[in-house]
Formats: structure tokens, C-alpha cells, sequence
């Protein structure tokens, strides 16, 4: 027999996209947008039971002569028991799991604009340390679930997206070749960006990381450092959903180191004689003016913006999601950026009562273009190891495109060249695909027997430039 009837919340709000199933059977359904839903039951007095995220499971018996019915869900404040992923195909109410895992929701994540994922979950996960190389644009973060396990191997989790296990390579650009950092193109000092930031936090419908033995039990040798299951967005039974969000910004300094300021020629002379050690007259004449390299260096870049298209929808059968991002985050250090393009298109099927289907897509775009900053000493190259020991009469600036030789440095190094010579971009196309099979081949009111099937790929191609040309002041220090 055919039962419908409505899923409301307790201010009697229709409740979308909840499950009902009938207990003891594989029989079940999803409600539509306006709580509704049609369900096959077996004859005689049956159980229907209801769930939804955010909601109590709630029980009703439905008698053997009814055909319709209202379930009443009431709002879960503690979340006990909302589902928790602790394996591919393995999940378990948040009050019966085995060992605590930390759950960020898609609101959680997308409250502030950041850009990566990375940044997001910062301050978000217990025990978890976050942190990240550089102030550079791009990412380039390390995250500790369960401490340093290892000397010499990597701390990073195991990253998982809808089933299949991702990279999260950083691979380095060789910057520290010219930079004198490090030695070797591939040396830890390059301040890579994890691929892991290629990601759009935009389509993520959840983050969940298991820090326990579980983790180790499911996915092996792997997990050894933790797990981090990450979901992303489906579409829900009900008329077509658009999501659209348009963000600009800008980036600025949150603090200064504040040069000194000269106001006279014999302090300037004073200061070169007995502070830094010259002889003589100063390389560069004392001027009347205070330049403050870092506003001048730190600043002027063109606004950051961001762009979030997203469309879902379908019936209690076939769901769909689709969206799409652009983003540019110019940062503050001259000529630096990082831009993303993604495209995400997931589709769910629904073949009777038991089997399930679903393909998951994204395709990602990044490009960036870091600079020189961090532990660079080339000998001197890095723009704050400069600005402390170049006077602030000095212009760095230059007119016309013509930047001064700074003598004050032993490399002649000028931050301000370095920005409009020195090119390293980092560009990634990446496809991260998956196609799953639950087949639900039994049920009662304490078991359930399910077979999931998961194939998947990820795959990208990082193409990186380093150009530092010849008549780059520190050049000749590089031993290049």
C-alpha cells in the first residue's frame, strides 16, 4: 500500500529533504521542498521513522488501515544525533560514535570570505594546529590533528573528498634557487602551496575530521596523522534553488614595523658613522623626506572580489547541484595574487528503493604568483630584511620604471625591482571526479546490510615559471 503525508518542523514549518524510512524494511523516500512525501508500505501496522540534520529522529506508528500521516520532527540543539562519516561507506550518530569527531558545517565555513580551506578551519576544530608558511597569496598551510608522529615524515591528514583520497602535494617552484634559502629546487624552504588549497570552500557542504584509532582501523596506514572526510554539496527534492554571492574587499597591513625617520643631515651622518659602521659621507645624500617603504611596497593593489553561482534542485528521484566560482585575492605585496576558477556539477539518482547513484565533478583553475618573501637571504633579499637597513631618505621607488642600485645592502638588492621583475607563476588544472553505487539490501529495525561501490579520480597538472632575469640587482649574488 501507498502512504504520504508530511514532514513539519514544531512550529508546524514543512521540514525539506528528510528521510522516511519504514523501520524493519529498505522501503523508504526523501521529502520535497514542502515537507510531502509518498512511501511504500507493507501491509498490516508498520513504523515509520523520519530523519533530518539538525532535527531528533522521530517515530510514528502508522496503523494498517492508514494512508496518510504527519510526522513532527522537533529541533535537535545538541546535535546528538545528527550522522557522522567515520568511513567511506560507514556512518553512526554523533552519540554512539566510538571516539569524538569534529564536524564544520557549510555555514561554519563560508561566515568569513578566506581563501582556502585551509584558513577556514582555522580556530573551527578542537586540539587541531593550523598553521601557515607564509603571508603569501595562495595557501600554503600545515594542519596537526594528533601532533608530531614522525621525525622526518609528513604530519599532514589524509584528505578524502566524497569518497576518494586526493592529493595534497606541495611541490616546490625552485624559488629558493635564486633566493639562497634552501638548497636544491625541492627544498622545505620554497613555502609551497598544498594542493589541498585548490578546493572551493563555496561547495562544501561539510568537514568532518576523525582524529581517533577509528580513523587508522578504516583507512589503514594512511590516517596515521588523522583523517579529514570532506563532502560537498548535493542537491535537495524541491523547486530550483538559486545561491548567489558577490564579494570585494581589500587587503591591508594589520601592523608596521615603523622606520626611523631622519630630520637632518648631521643625524643621518651620525646614524651611518656609528650605527652602521660606514665611513665617510653616506652612499646617498640626506634629503628632507621620510619614505615608508612599507605603505609604499604593502599597498595600491587593485581590490580582491569574488563571484559564487550556484543552482539545485530536483525530485524525490533525481537531485542536481551546479556552481561555479571566480575569485581574485590581490594581496598586499606588490604584483602578487592568487585566482581561482571552479566549476562543481553533482547529480544523485534514485532507482527504486534500494539503489542509489551519484556522480560528483569539479573542475579547478588556480593561478597565483607568490613573490619573494620569507626566509629568502640572497644575501639580503627579502623586502623587510631590506627596508631595516636602508634610510628612509633613500627613494626605493624609482621614477619611470628606473629602480636605484641600493647601497646600503652588499646585494644592491631593490624590493620594488624585484616585485616588477621577478616572475613565478604557479598555474593548476585539476579534475576531481567520482561515481558511487549504494545498494540497500536490507533492514530491520536494528541492522541495515548496504553495498557501496566508489570510483573516483583526481588528477592535476601543475605547470610552474621561475624568470629572474640578468639585470636584477641581487642577481649576481645568487651564485646562478
Amino acid at each position: 500500500r501507498r502512504v504520504t503525508g508530511h514532514v513539519v518542523g514544531p512550529a508546524g514549518e514543512p521540514i525539506g529533504s528528510a528521510q522516511v524510512r519504514v523501520e524493519g524494511t529498505t522501503f523508504g523516500a526523501m521529502t520535497a521542498g514542502d515537507g510531502s512525501f509518498a512511501v511504500t508500505v507493507p501491509g498490516g501496522a508498520q513504523t515509520l521513522v523520519a530523519r533530518r540534520i539538525g532535527y531528533r529522529v522521530a517515530t510514528v506508528k502508522v496503523a494498517a488501515d492508514a494512508s496518510e500521516i504527519t510526522i513532527k520532527m522537533e529541533k535537535d540543539v545538541l546535535e546528538l544525533d545528527k550522522m557522522v562519516v567515520t568511513g567511506v561507506a560507514t556512518t553512526v550518530s554523533s552519540q554512539n560514535a566510538a571516539n569524538a569527531v569534529a564536524v564544520v558545517s557549510s555555514a561554519d565555513l563560508t561566515n568569513a570570505p578566506a581563501q582556502t580551506i585551509e584558513s577556514d578551519l582555522q580556530g573551527k576544530i578542537p586540539g587541531a594546529v593550523i598553521t601557515t608558511n607564509s603571508g603569501a597569496p595562495g595557501g600554503g598551510a600545515q594542519i596537526q590533528l594528533r601532533g608530531v608522529t614522525s621525525i622526518n615524515a609528513s604530519s599532514s591528514p589524509l584528505y578524502v573528498v566524497d569518497g576518494v583520497i586526493v592529493s595534497n602535494a606541495a611541490i616546490g617552484s625552485g624559488l629558493n634557487s635564486i633566493t639562497n634559502a634552501g638548497g636544491g629546487i625541492t627544498n622545505i624552504q620554497d613555502q609551497p602551496v598544498n594542493r589541498i588549497a585548490d578546493l572551493d570552500p563555496n561547495d562544501i557542504q561539510s568537514i568532518e575530521v576523525l582524529k581517533g584509532p577509528s580513523a587508522g582501523a578504516i583507512y589503514g596506514s594512511l590516517a596515521s596523522n588523522g583523517v579529514i572526510v570532506i563532502t560537498t554539496k548535493h542537491g535537495e527534492a524541491g523547486a530550483p534553488r538559486v545561491g548567489f554571492t558577490q564579494r570585494y574587499g581589500q587587503y591591508t597591513m594589520s601592523h608596521q614595523l615603523h622606520f626611523r625617520c631622519f630630520t637632518s643631515a648631521a643625524e643621518a651622518n651620525d646614524w651611518w658613522t656609528n650605527v652602521y659602521g660606514g665611513n665617510g659621507a653616506p652612499p646617498v645624500a640626506w634629503q628632507p623626506v621620510c619614505n615608508d617603504f612599507e605603505k609604499q611596497f604593502y599597498g595600491g593593489n587593485p581590490a580582491s572580489y569574488e563571484t559564487s553561482l550556484s543552482v539545485s534542485g530536483g525530485t524525490a528521484a533525481t537531485t542536481y547541484y551546479m556552481g561555479g566560482d571566480v575569485s581574485r585575492d590581490n594581496a598586499i605585496q606588490k604584483n602578487t595574487y592568487y585566482q581561482k576558477q571552479s566549476v562543481m556539477a553533482n547529480i544523485g539518482q534514485l532507482i527504486g528503493n534500494h539503489i542509489n547513484l551519484r556522480s560528483n565533478n569539479q573542475f579547478i583553475h588556480t593561478l597565483t604568483d607568490r613573490g619573494i618573501s620569507g626566509n629568502d637571504n640572497s644575501p639580503v633579499v627579502s623586502p623587510g630584511d631590506i627596508f631595516s637597513a636602508t634610510p628612509t631618505w633613500v627613494n626605493l621607488q624609482g621614477t619611470n620604471g628606473n629602480y636605484p642600485y641600493n647601497p646600503f645592502v652588499s646585494s644592491g638588492a631593490n624590493p620594488f625591482q624585484d616585485a616588477v621583475l621577478v616572475k613565478n607563476p604557479e598555474d593548476v588544472y585539476r579534475y576531481i571526479g567520482s561515481v558511487s553505487t549504494n545498494l540497500s539490501a536490507y533492514a530491520s529495525a536494528r541492522q541495515t546490510l548496504d553495498f557501496t561501490l566508489i570510483a573516483g579520480v583526481d588528477a592535476f597538472q601543475y605547470n610552474s615559471h621561475l624568470f629572474s632575469p640578468p639585470n636584477a640587482y641581487f642577481e649576481p649574488a645568487d651564485g646562478l
